[in-house]
């Protein structure tokens, strides 16, 4: 008989959102916890594996057993996410039994983010017969396309809990001509703040 002292191996383990990895997330966004193979050279394979939640510590939910080593994913119930807290710690933990009875576990977190990015501001500015530029507004305004090349100048928009993923500053149109305010969105993984 051969005598087997540590479990599985392999991994990373991953929280993903649409196919992607995350390490932050709202409490709508819909999870799945994924891994790389496992595998063990000692008893020659993986028997089963569970797949565990905890949210600041605290057990929220488990998979139950899972069919062998083919297994790479799980999808975490929908509304799970909803008890989160802003702040929360939420760790995924692989549990992988090996052939001869010997269990290890692999884990991942991350951080629950409620809040939307502090907002920016965005300027408009139009040539001027007398300087370089004028400043035309702060926010929103009307102005022409007629009246020639406009200028746009922001502050930046932060989001200090996970940062930000994009920023779209996008025109609002009221006729063929005229545009009635400008908007910047700002986008951290996942939220999104109009401006």
């Amino acid at each position: 008989a051969k005598l087997c002292c540590a479990g599985p191996t392999g991994g990373p383990v991953e929280f993903a959102s649409v196919g992607s990895a995350v390490r932050f997330a709202t409490n709508v966004t819909q999870l799945e916890v994924r891994w790389g193979a496992l595998s063990d050279s000692c008893s020659g394979g993986v028997e089963s594996i569970e797949v565990g939640v905890e949210v600041d510590g605290v057990a929220t939910w488990a998979s139950g057993p899972l069919a062998g080593a083919n297994t790479s994913s799980v999808a975490l119930p929908s509304g799970l996410a909803g008890t989160w807290a802003h702040g929360a710690v939420v760790r995924a933990v692989v549990n992988a039994t090996s052939l001869a009875g010997v269990r290890s576990s692999l884990a991942s977190t991350l951080t629950v983010d409620l809040t939307p990015p502090v907002k920016g501001q965005v300027e408009l500015y139009m040539p001027h017969p007398l300087v370089a530029f004028g400043q035309l507004a702060t926010g929103d305004a009307c102005i022409s396309l007629e009246q020639g090349r406009v200028t746009l100048r922001w502050t930046s928009v932060v989001d200090f809990e996970s940062g930000i993923a994009s920023c779209v500053l996008a025109p609002i149109w009221n006729s063929l001509y005229y545009v009635s305010s400008l908007r910047a969105h700002a986008s951290p993984l996942p939220w999104r703040a109009l401006l």
